[in-house]
Protein backbone atom coordinates (compact mmCIF):
# COMPACT_ATOMS: atom_id res chain seq x y z
CA UNK A 1 0.00 0.00 0.00
CA UNK A 2 2.85 2.37 0.83
CA UNK A 3 4.45 1.78 -2.58
CA UNK A 4 1.18 2.42 -4.44
CA UNK A 5 0.50 5.57 -2.44
CA UNK A 6 4.01 6.98 -2.85
CA UNK A 7 4.05 6.35 -6.59
CA UNK A 8 0.44 7.50 -6.95
CA UNK A 9 1.31 10.92 -5.57
CA UNK A 10 3.98 11.28 -8.27
CA UNK A 11 1.54 10.85 -11.19
CA UNK A 12 1.33 14.19 -13.05
CA UNK A 13 -2.41 14.14 -13.74
CA UNK A 14 -2.52 17.83 -14.66
CA UNK A 15 -0.15 17.21 -17.60
CA UNK A 16 -2.37 14.50 -19.14
CA UNK A 17 -4.43 17.17 -20.93
CA UNK A 18 -1.50 18.48 -22.97
CA UNK A 19 -1.49 17.42 -26.62
CA UNK A 20 2.20 16.48 -26.69
CA UNK A 21 1.87 14.29 -23.61
CA UNK A 22 -1.23 12.55 -24.95
CA UNK A 23 0.13 11.68 -28.39
CA UNK A 24 3.50 10.52 -27.03
CA UNK A 25 1.70 8.53 -24.35
CA UNK A 26 -0.53 6.82 -26.91
CA UNK A 27 2.46 5.96 -29.12
CA UNK A 28 4.27 4.48 -26.12
CA UNK A 29 1.13 2.56 -25.14
CA UNK A 30 0.96 0.99 -28.58
CA UNK A 31 4.62 0.04 -28.22
CA UNK A 32 3.99 -1.50 -24.80
CA UNK A 33 0.94 -3.37 -26.06
CA UNK A 34 3.21 -4.73 -28.79
CA UNK A 35 3.91 -7.47 -26.27
CA UNK A 36 0.52 -8.78 -27.25
CA UNK A 37 2.24 -10.04 -30.40
CA UNK A 38 4.53 -12.21 -28.29
CA UNK A 39 1.45 -14.20 -27.32
CA UNK A 40 1.23 -15.44 -30.89
CA UNK A 41 4.45 -17.39 -30.37
CA UNK A 42 2.51 -19.87 -28.23
CA UNK A 43 2.65 -23.35 -29.78
CA UNK A 44 -0.55 -25.02 -30.89
CA UNK A 45 -1.29 -27.84 -28.44
CA UNK A 46 -4.52 -28.83 -30.15
CA UNK A 47 -3.63 -31.57 -32.62
CA UNK A 48 -5.44 -31.45 -35.92
CA UNK A 49 -6.60 -27.85 -35.62
CA UNK A 50 -5.17 -24.96 -37.63
CA UNK A 51 -3.03 -22.40 -35.86
CA UNK A 52 -4.53 -19.09 -34.71
CA UNK A 53 -8.11 -20.36 -34.70
CA UNK A 54 -10.43 -21.46 -31.92
CA UNK A 55 -8.74 -22.43 -28.68
CA UNK A 56 -5.24 -21.73 -29.99
CA UNK A 57 -6.20 -18.14 -30.82
CA UNK A 58 -7.66 -17.83 -27.31
CA UNK A 59 -4.42 -19.15 -25.78
CA UNK A 60 -2.44 -16.62 -27.82
CA UNK A 61 -4.59 -13.73 -26.59
CA UNK A 62 -4.46 -14.89 -22.96
CA UNK A 63 -0.66 -15.10 -23.09
CA UNK A 64 -0.32 -11.77 -24.90
CA UNK A 65 -2.61 -9.84 -22.55
CA UNK A 66 -0.90 -11.41 -19.55
CA UNK A 67 2.48 -10.21 -20.83
CA UNK A 68 1.16 -6.74 -21.65
CA UNK A 69 0.02 -6.00 -18.10
CA UNK A 70 3.02 -4.41 -16.44
CA UNK A 71 3.55 -1.38 -14.40
CA UNK A 72 4.98 -0.53 -11.05
CA UNK A 73 8.68 -0.94 -11.80
CA UNK A 74 8.36 1.29 -14.87
CA UNK A 75 7.07 4.06 -12.58
CA UNK A 76 10.18 3.77 -10.41
CA UNK A 77 12.51 3.90 -13.43
CA UNK A 78 10.67 6.90 -14.93
CA UNK A 79 10.66 8.74 -11.61
CA UNK A 80 14.39 8.16 -11.21
CA UNK A 81 15.04 9.34 -14.78
CA UNK A 82 13.13 12.60 -14.35
CA UNK A 83 14.79 13.30 -10.98
CA UNK A 84 18.23 12.76 -12.47
CA UNK A 85 17.34 15.02 -15.44
CA UNK A 86 17.71 12.13 -17.91
CA UNK A 87 14.28 12.92 -19.35
CA UNK A 88 12.20 16.08 -19.34
CA UNK A 89 8.90 16.40 -17.40
CA UNK A 90 6.63 16.12 -20.51
CA UNK A 91 8.35 12.86 -21.50
CA UNK A 92 7.94 11.62 -17.93
CA UNK A 93 4.23 12.43 -18.12
CA UNK A 94 3.96 10.55 -21.43
CA UNK A 95 5.69 7.51 -19.97
CA UNK A 96 3.46 7.54 -16.90
CA UNK A 97 0.35 7.83 -19.09
CA UNK A 98 1.51 4.92 -21.27
CA UNK A 99 2.31 2.74 -18.27
CA UNK A 100 -1.04 3.57 -16.66
CA UNK A 101 -2.92 2.67 -19.84
CA UNK A 102 -0.93 -0.51 -20.39
CA UNK A 103 -1.55 -1.50 -16.78
CA UNK A 104 -5.29 -0.78 -16.83
CA UNK A 105 -6.38 -2.05 -20.27
CA UNK A 106 -4.93 -5.62 -20.43
CA UNK A 107 -6.69 -7.03 -17.33
CA UNK A 108 -10.08 -6.01 -18.75
CA UNK A 109 -9.18 -7.45 -22.14
CA UNK A 110 -7.98 -10.63 -20.43
CA UNK A 111 -11.28 -10.95 -18.59
CA UNK A 112 -13.10 -10.60 -21.90
CA UNK A 113 -10.93 -13.27 -23.57
CA UNK A 114 -11.20 -15.76 -20.72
Amino acid sequence: IFFAASIGFQVPITKFGEVEVVWKGLVLTVALLGKLGAGFLVPNFYAGTPRFTGLHFRDCLITGFSLAAEGEFAFVIAFFAVNEKLIDPPTYSSIVLAVLLSTIIPPFALKYVI
